[in-house]
Order: C-alpha cells, then sequence, then structure tokens
C-alpha cells in the first residue's frame, strides 16, 4: 500500500522506516523487528511532474487525487499542526515531532498507517538526518504505539527528484 500510495505519484520518496507496522499487512521478510529509523535502506521512488513540486499545503490534495485514481481510500488525514506528536524524551524533557502529514490509508487488503515528510530540497542530509533520528526516539518513547494499538507508523519521504530521494535514502 505504501508504495502505491508514493510510486506512481508526484514525487520521489524514500522510506524511513523498516519493520513493524505494515498496517494489517504482515512486515517484509527482509524487515527486522523493530524499525531503524535511522538506518533504514528500503524506499520508493518515481519521477516528478514537470513543473511540480510538492508543499505541504498541497499534498493533502495531492493524496486525495492520488487515491481516487489508486482506488485506495484515505481514513485519516492530518496535516500540521495537527499531525504534531509531543513526548518524553528517554533522558527527559519534552521534545514535538512535527511530520507534514500524518495519513492512514487502506484497500481491499491492508491499512496503512503513515507519517509523510515533504522534502523540497532546502534543507542539508544533516538536518533530514536529525529528523530521521527524532523518529527514532519517538518510536523509543513508545508514544505512538500507545494510542495506535501498538502499531508505529511507516515514515515515507517524498522529494521533489528522484536524485534527492536517492541521497536520502544512502544518507538514512
Amino acid at each position: 500500500m505504501a508504495s502505491s500510495l508514493v510510486s506512481s505519484g508526484v514525487w520521489a520518496a524514500a522510506a524511513a522506516v523498516r519493520g513493524k507496522p505494515y498496517g494489517n499487512s504482515p512486515p517484509p521478510e527482509n524487515a527486522s523487528s523493530a524499525p531503524d529509523v535511522a538506518r533504514a535502506g528500503a524506499g520508493v521512488t518515481s519521477t516528478p511532474e514537470p513543473g511540480s513540486s510538492p508543499t505541504p499545503s498541497r499534498s493533502p490534495a495531492t493524496l486525495t487525487e492520488k487515491a481516487r485514481s489508486d482506488g485506495f481510500d484515505i481514513l485519516d488525514l492530518q496535516a500540521e499542526p495537527a499531525s504534531w506528536r509531543q513526548f518524553q524524551a528517554a533522558q527527559g524533557g519534552a521534545l514535538t515531532l512535527k511530520p507534514d502529514l500524518a495519513v492512514v490509508t487502506a484497500d481491499a487488503e491492508s491499512e496503512t498507517h503513515s507519517f509523510v515528510e515533504i522534502d523540497r530540497d532546502t534543507e542539508h542530509l544533516p538536518a533530514v538526518l536529525r529528523k530521521s533520528g527524532l523518529y527514532q526516539r519517538y518510536w523509543e518513547s513508545s508514544a505512538e504505539q500507545a494510542r495506535s494499538d501498538g502499531l508505529f507508523p511507516l515514515v515515507v519521504w517524498a522529494s521533489p527528484a528522484v536524485e534527492r530521494a536517492d541521497k536520502i535514502r544512502r544518507a538514512i
């Protein structure tokens, strides 16, 4: 489901979490038992449409169009700031994870929970890696799993070009 969500869409994407959860679908055979946000290598890419530029404000509309054309349902869609998640760091102190979108999609076979990061190629890779590390800390906090029946969403990085997606994938 996650690949149909992004692979034939407007952007290139690099999946940044492997392991559980995959909604109601089993994880791929090569997935570890725990998500490894900082070191995931799996990904999906596509060719951007000429003149298109993903923006967080446009993303829900684009996702809705994609759902109609590919035959899946959007069960829940949260844009910023509703998608933000506050949690306690392991060493104490409050942190806030700020995904651009939090989305739950479903087709006849599966339900997929995802955090979506819209990368517009405006941040250096170290900033992307810091954000990826924040996802790792959020997973370790178990805050999302407590609110989502034990599931941790797939993290998808949407990028304006295949080359950028490849750089993100290699860095993560």
